[in-house]
Protein backbone atom coordinates (compact mmCIF):
# COMPACT_ATOMS: atom_id res chain seq x y z
CA UNK A 1 0.00 0.00 0.00
CA UNK A 2 1.64 3.52 -1.06
CA UNK A 3 1.96 6.34 1.62
CA UNK A 4 -0.51 8.35 -0.03
CA UNK A 5 -3.09 5.34 0.28
CA UNK A 6 -2.39 5.29 3.88
CA UNK A 7 -3.21 8.76 4.21
CA UNK A 8 -6.60 8.68 3.33
CA UNK A 9 -7.37 6.04 5.79
CA UNK A 10 -9.48 6.95 8.85
CA UNK A 11 -8.00 5.63 12.19
CA UNK A 12 -9.75 5.60 15.86
CA UNK A 13 -6.62 7.36 16.92
CA UNK A 14 -7.16 10.61 14.43
CA UNK A 15 -10.83 10.99 15.71
CA UNK A 16 -9.90 10.66 19.07
CA UNK A 17 -6.78 13.29 18.69
CA UNK A 18 -9.27 15.45 17.15
CA UNK A 19 -12.14 15.62 18.92
CA UNK A 20 -9.30 16.07 22.08
CA UNK A 21 -7.80 19.10 20.18
CA UNK A 22 -11.23 20.35 19.80
CA UNK A 23 -12.05 19.88 23.83
CA UNK A 24 -14.75 17.54 23.13
CA UNK A 25 -14.83 15.17 25.91
CA UNK A 26 -16.30 11.59 24.18
CA UNK A 27 -16.55 7.97 24.79
CA UNK A 28 -15.44 4.90 22.57
CA UNK A 29 -17.36 1.94 22.89
CA UNK A 30 -16.77 -1.07 20.64
CA UNK A 31 -20.10 -2.13 19.05
CA UNK A 32 -21.78 -3.24 15.48
CA UNK A 33 -18.75 -4.88 14.53
CA UNK A 34 -16.41 -1.55 14.81
CA UNK A 35 -15.47 1.41 17.32
CA UNK A 36 -17.99 4.18 17.87
CA UNK A 37 -17.48 7.66 19.36
CA UNK A 38 -20.01 8.97 21.95
CA UNK A 39 -20.45 12.36 22.62
CA UNK A 40 -23.45 13.05 24.66
CA UNK A 41 -24.51 9.73 25.11
CA UNK A 42 -24.74 10.56 21.18
CA UNK A 43 -22.99 8.34 18.33
CA UNK A 44 -20.95 10.80 17.03
CA UNK A 45 -19.14 7.97 14.09
CA UNK A 46 -18.86 4.48 13.64
CA UNK A 47 -15.64 2.88 12.42
CA UNK A 48 -15.51 -0.69 10.63
CA UNK A 49 -12.57 -2.94 11.24
CA UNK A 50 -11.32 -4.20 8.48
CA UNK A 51 -9.05 -7.31 7.42
CA UNK A 52 -5.66 -5.75 5.25
CA UNK A 53 -7.48 -7.60 1.71
CA UNK A 54 -10.53 -5.36 2.53
CA UNK A 55 -8.91 -2.43 2.80
CA UNK A 56 -6.52 -2.90 0.11
CA UNK A 57 -9.62 -3.77 -2.76
CA UNK A 58 -11.59 -0.33 -1.20
CA UNK A 59 -8.71 1.62 -1.69
CA UNK A 60 -8.05 0.44 -4.88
Amino acid sequence: MLKRDMDKIINSQRIADALTLKGIKFEEKKMFGGFCFMVDDKMLVRLLLLSLEQLHRIIQ
